[in-house]
Formats: C-alpha cells, sequence, structure tokens
C-alpha cells in the first residue's frame, strides 16, 4: 500500500496497482503526502537526478539548482556524483583524480 486513497490515485493519475507508479523507489503516497514530488517523474525538478537519489543524499528533489552543488567539497556537482553513482563522499574525489591519472 502506498498510503493513497483511490480518490488521490485518481487525482494524481498514479496507478492504484502499483505503490510507485514513476519507479523511483519512492511510494507514491510519500511523493504526495511528504515531499510534495510528483509521482508521475522521477525527476520533479528536472535536474538529470532521480528524486530517490536526491532524497538519499540530502538534496531537495524540488530544487533544480541543487544540482550544480558540491557538498562534499570534492570537485564534483551532485549531477556529476550521481552519474557516476558516487556517494557524495570523498569516493568523487578518488574518481576524479584516476580519471586524471588516465586510469
Amino acid at each position: 500500500s502506498d498510503n493513497l486513497s483511490n480518490l488521490n490515485e485518481f487525482s494524481h493519475g498514479t496507478n492504484p496497482n502499483n505503490s510507485d507508479t514513476d519507479e523511483d523507489s519512492l511510494s507514491d503516497g510519500y511523493e504526495v503526502n511528504i515531499l510534495n514530488t510528483n509521482p508521475l517523474n522521477s525527476d520533479t525538478d528536472s535536474d538529470g537526478i532521480s528524486d530517490s537519489w536526491e532524497v538519499e543524499h540530502n538534496l531537495n528533489p524540488l530544487l533544480e539548482s541543487d544540482a550544480t552543488s558540491d557538498e562534499d567539497n570534492d570537485g564534483l556537482n551532485a549531477l556529476q556524483e550521481f552519474e557516476i553513482q558516487s556517494n557524495s563522499n570523498k569516493f568523487g574525489r578518488i574518481y576524479r583524480e584516476n580519471k586524471s591519472n588516465g586510469s
């Protein structure tokens, strides 16, 4: 169950038989009732980063500009870290150093 009534499912256009209509690992109910994200779009703010990754890494799935943030100061912004599936920690720096060394 995604904690949405059939009326809420209908009004949001979600699938009552699928608790995660956009398949982003966030239930429709969590997106509608808690995050205010779009349960039909896995990237609500259209910044290239999935809502679930933003939530997992303490970014805002409603704020497109956080894709350019570098919270861990490793020289990679959030979008780059998402693209390489970094953990927003020093791995990004190691990845960048390996790339510059030709690894």
